[in-house]
């Protein structure tokens, strides 16, 4: 994924994780705090990046959660 703390939907960062199908966040604030193998989730579909801690499990109910756009975005193809 693409994380950036400038730009917006028509910058070169967009357009280009959009050519390439990769998920990308612009416009986030505090984005050059991350640090190089944080354990990070991201959300493009909500906008949304989360600091996760080291002893975060991925349990079904979050699985379920960030899958559900994908099954919604699916449909309309």
């Amino acid at each position: 994924a693409v994380i950036s703390e400038s730009g917006g939907i028509l910058s070169h960062c967009s357009i280009v994780a959009r050519e390439y199908q990769i998920p990308a966040i612009v416009s986030v604030k505090g984005a050059t705090m991350l640090k190089d193998n944080m354990l990070i989730a991201v959300d493009a579909f909500k906008g949304k990046v989360s600091v996760l801690n080291d002893d975060f499990v991925l349990d079904n109910e979050y699985l379920n959660e960030m899958i559900e756009p994908l099954k919604i975005n699916k449909r309309r193809f």
